[in-house]
C-alpha cells in the first residue's frame, strides 16, 4: 500500500531525525516529485554551492503503517518522519545519540548499557524514559523472529533489563558491529501502547491519535491525513 504522508513528530527530543529540507523542483516535476513526475524517475537542481543534486524516486511504496513488519526504504523514511529513535543516522551511515545519549559496552561486547536522555516527551507531553525503552526492547527480544525489522537489526538481542529510570541494559548472544545502526532503527513508542497493541502498534496509534486513511492520493494512492489539531 503506497502512502502519501504528511510530516509529524512523535517525540520532541532529537530535533533532526524527521526533518526534511525543501528543494527546488526540476523542470517537468512538481515539488516533492509528485504530480507529473514519472514513477521511478529522477530530477535534479543546482544548489547554492553550484553542485548538481540528483533526486531519485523509488517506484515502490509502503507496505503497511506497521513499520516493524518491513525493512523497505519507504517504511524507514516514514518512520523517520513520524517517530524518534534511540540514535539517528544520516545517509552516510554516521550515527549520533537521540533518545539514547550514549551507551557502554562490556569487555566481551555482549552487554550494552543504554543511557536515556532526561526531559524527553512524547507528543502528548508525557515522559519518555527507561520504562518505555525497556518495554520496547523486551518486546523486540521476545518477538525478533516474527518481524522483519527486528530480525534484521536485533537478531542477537536476548533480553533487556531496566536498571533505573534513565538506564536500560541489553543482553546479546554475541557482539555485532552494527549496533549503532540498530539503535537508529529502533523507534520508541509508549510502554502502555506497546503492551496494548503489540505488532499492530504503529498503525493503531497513528489512526487512533493522529489521523485517518483516505482514498484519493496521487496516482490513486491511499493518503494518511493528520488531524488539524496536531
Amino acid at each position: 500500500m503506497a502512502l502519501a504522508l504528511g510530516m509529524m513528530a512523535g517525540l520532541t527530543a532529537c530535533g533532526g531525525s524527521g526533518k526534511t529540507e525543501s528543494q527546488p523542483a526540476a523542470a517537468g516535476t512538481s515539488a516533492g516529485n509528485t504530480g507529473n513526475a514519472p514513477a521511478g524517475g529522477a530530477s535534479h537542481y543546482v544548489n547554492d554551492e553550484g553542485k548538481v543534486v540528483v533526486n531519485l524516486q523509488r517506484t515502490e511504496g509502503m507496505q503497511s503503517l506497521n513499520i516493524w513488519n518491513y525493512t523497505s526504504g519507504p517504511n524507514y523514511a516514514f518512520a523517520e518522519m513520524v517517530f524518534d529513535a534511540l540514535y539517528v543516522s544520516d545517509h552516510g551511515g554516521n550515527c549520533k545519540p537521540c533518545i539514547c545519549t550514549g551507551y557502554d559496552l562490556s569487555e566481551d561486547g555482549k552487554e550494552v548499557t543504554l543511557h536515556i536522555a532526561e526531559g524527553v516527551k512524547f507528543f502528548d507531553g508525557s515522559d519518555c524514559d527507561a520504562d518505555d525503552v525497556y518495554t520496547q526492547m523486551k518486546y523486540i527480544a521476545e518477538h525478533k523472529d516474527e518481524m522483519a525489522l527486528f530480525a534484521t537489526n536485533w537478531k542477537y538481542l536476548e533480553s533487556a533489563e531496566k536498571v533505573d529510570q534513565h538506564t536500560v541494559k541489553l543482553y546479546l548472544s554475541e557482539p555485532f558491529f552494527s549496533l549503532e545502526i540498530s539503535l537508529a532503527y529502533t523507534y520508541i513508542a509508549k510502554a502502555e501502547e506497546i503492551e496494548q497493541y503489540g505488532a499492530n502498534l504503529f498503525s493503531s496509534v497513528l489512526l487512533k491519535r493522529h489521523g485517518t486513511l483516505e482514498a484519493g492520493g496521487v496516482g490513486g494512492r491511499t493518503v494518511f491525513k493528520i488531524r488539524p489539531q496536531l
